[in-house]
């Protein structure tokens, strides 16, 4: 019997003589054999930039394109239902460059002086589909940095895994088994698997799938808990959608995380080998106001576990704006109750209308009415305004609020390209809560280019964005513009469910 084995029964022993209960210790020894590469079959996911989660990317630049896929075409595939595909094509480069290079890469820990054996199946699919048409132009190689370093180009040694078989791009063959073996001369290594284009050759494509990858061999000790992080925005509302990024290490491997909201996962992580760093974005939508805490819970290959708890407060989502749906009446001159309006006179004629037209409206039964008219005006100005604004008070400085404009344009001409683009709507904000529109320093184009026949009114067109008060209050002014000075035109503004949203 060795002494280590010796040593554990001795253990478990005396464990049942102190207690009367038989406690198997939780060990993770430097003796056990096992994969250190996460994700390694690719089962696990991808992440959004097509590298398989565990993994990270690296190209030459230069002169060629890149990408990484997540494989799913079972013809690519090695072994179940996703594969690592990379590709490096010159199809829009003219010139393209020479020794092109893309791949991916992983950091693993190791026990230094312990042998690992390296396995990669790779399929190369190419516009040639033939070694010798490309002239031996396209390979696959891999390379260590025995200090776990990230960099793919202080790697000093790269291996060709002798794949020569090139299949055309929509027709693969047999995947290509590589086995080879190291030795670890430290406590980390990275791993970099590349495929190479060797020619500046235009409009050739290189695909490359990697699956089945694998580093086997001596598994470290497990020393030490695992570090574990939150990072949570600020100015949480119900139902508002929050990434919550949780970041997550240790020297053996995360495998498991799970993420609660008091005490009610909304995320969760699960690996066969963990990675040495684990960072995870969780979309929470909290459910209610009030008192919350968020804990991420996090598990290590050797089985340790560790948490952090984050504690907040989460805010109603409330309506800032009064009467954005126009259906709580209109005032004497025809301006919605708690909006007021605006123009800047001159040579045309200014209209503020309770429109209740259904055909004109958004939803409800009432919509506010701004018009701009030159019917019989031979002599007009140009650039005339028409709007409406209202102060919103009780706001969260720094914090988000979603704006929402619901307008249609009716117009003479009934057609932009007729027009020239001569109607617009704008708004603008005043963060000092001030009352003057033509204070108003910045206006933004809502972007609506519809005009409809005045009497045959379409779809409304709806815009949203996010703005940041910078204190308490804000003033918010939307305009029409009639650009030229033509006579005998009318512009009409339809606005209705406007909306400014946001924390409480």
């Amino acid at each position: 019997m060795s002494l280590r084995r010796i040593v554990l029964v001795a253990i478990v022993v005396l464990a049942i003589l102190a207690t009367g209960v038989l406690t198997l210790p939780r060990v993770f020894s430097a003796n056990g054999i096992g994969e250190r590469l996460a994700n390694g079959n690719f089962e696990e996911g991808f992440a959004a930039d097509g590298v398989a989660r565990g993994w990270k990317k690296f190209d030459t630049g230069g002169a060629a394109s890149y990408g990484w896929y997540d494989e799913t075409w079972n013809r690519a595939i090695y072994e179940g239902k996703h594969a690592q595909l990379i590709e490096i094509n010159s199809f829009k480069w003219f010139p393209t460059a020479p020794d092109r290079y893309a791949g991916i890469y992983q950091t693993v820990s190791v026990v230094p002086g312990a042998a690992y054996q390296v396995v990669v199946n790779a399929l190369m699919r190419t516009t040639e589909a033939d070694m010798i048409a490309s002239g031996y132009g396209y390979r696959v190689q891999y390379g260590i940095d025995y200090s776990g370093g990230q960099n793919w180009q202080a790697v000093a040694n790269w291996v060709d895994i002798g794949l020569n078989d090139e299949w055309p791009r929509t027709n693969p063959g047999a995947y290509f088994t590589y086995v080879g073996n190291i030795s670890a001369t430290g406590p980390r290594l990275t791993i970099f698997i590349r495929g190479w284009k060797k020619w500046a050759q235009p409009n050739r494509e290189f695909d490359l799938d990697i699956d089945a990858v694998s580093l086997r061999g001596t598994t470290p000790i497990d020393t030490d808990l695992p570090m574990v992080s939150l990072t949570v925005p600020p100015f949480l509302m119900v139902g508002a959608q929050a990434p919550v990024h949780v970041h997550a290490s240790n020297d053996v491997g995360i495998t498991d995380m799970i993420l609660t909201d008091n005490g009610v996962p909304i995320c969760s992580v699960s690996h066969l080998v963990g990675a040495l760093t684990l960072d995870k974005d969780c979309d929470w939508i909290p459910a209610s106001a009030g008192p919350h805490t968020l804990k991420a819970m996090v598990k290590d290959m050797g089985g340790q576990e560790a948490s952090f708890t984050n504690s907040m407060i989460v805010g109603d989502m409330v309506e800032f704006l009064v009467n954005g749906s126009f259906e709580n009446g209109f005032g004497g001159d025809s301006v919605a109750n708690n909006w007021t309006g605006f123009t800047n006179g001159g040579r045309a004629v200014f209209g503020f209308h309770h429109e209740t037209w259904q055909p004109a409206i958004y939803d409800g039964s009432h919509a506010q009415l701004l018009e701009i008219d030159t019917l019989g005006m031979l002599d007009n100005d140009p650039n005339r305004y028409i709007g409406i604004y209202q102060k919103a008070t009780g706001l969260t400085p720094g914090a988000p609020y979603q704006l929402v404009i619901r307008a249609m344009m009716r117009s003479t001409e009934g057609d932009y390209t007729l027009s020239g683009y001569g109607y617009r709507v704008q708004y603008g904000l005043d963060m000092a809560g001030g009352v003057n529109w033509q204070a108003v320093g910045d206006w933004v184009d809502i972007g609506l280019n519809d005009e409809y026949p005045r009497l045959s009114p379409g779809p409304y067109y709806t815009y949203s964005a996010w703005v940041t008060p910078s204190g308490n209050s804000l003033t918010l002014f939307i305009r029409g513009w009639k650009k030229w000075a033509q006579p005998n035109r009318e512009f009409d503004l339809d606005l209705d469910g406007l909306s400014l949203r946001g924390y409480q």
